[in-house]
């Protein structure tokens, strides 16, 4: 429930000529409620045919996703820091997202924020913005450049910098 994919499916309903492929490897809380059973339900009675469950992939299945995808959709509702957003970004992709926990400083000026999940308002968003920023060169660059900042060296840097203040 805390990645709130179920809210994409009325959204994809929207979309009958895009395709979207979930992935990601089900956890134990997961399992143990049930959601990814929804999901898969909600997919098969609502006959919903341009959603794909991947389960977890490899790091170069990840690559080749993030590489090929038009845009990233992530509408979690508990994210602690929204690492898949930078991995997005390094991509230069357009990211729309929750703007919940971590997610609204972590896609900063770069991702686009839903404010609600009725579909036809994340729609909505998604049409009036995805052109727009895949024309933008200059701000798809200003974003991989924001998300390459995002190394284990950088905060590394900022933890020293804390502590030497303090």
């Amino acid at each position: 429930m805390k990645k709130n994919f179920h809210v994409l499916l009325d959204l994809m309903k929207l979309y009958p000529d895009r395709h979207l492929y979930i992935a990601g490897k089900e956890s134990k809380k997961t399992k143990k409620n049930g959601y990814a059973e929804m999901i898969k339900g909600r997919i098969l009675n609502e006959n919903i045919t341009n959603v794909t469950l991947l389960g977890g992939i490899t790091h170069e299945e990840k690559i080749r996703f993030y590489e090929n995808c038009e845009a990233f959709l992530f509408p979690s509702i508990f994210e602690g820091f929204g690492i898949p957003v930078v991995e997005a970004m390094q991509f230069g992709k357009a990211v729309f997202c929750s703007q919940e926990t971590s997610l609204k400083e972590i896609g900063s000026e770069y991702a686009f924020f839903w404010d609600n999940f009725d579909a036809k308002n994340m729609k909505l968003l998604i049409d009036k913005n995805l052109d727009v920023f895949c024309n933008d060169k200059e701000r798809v660059l200003k974003e991989i450049e924001y998300a390459m900042s995002f190394t284990s060296n950088s905060h590394f840097k900022q933890y020293e910098k804390l502590y030497e203040t303090v």
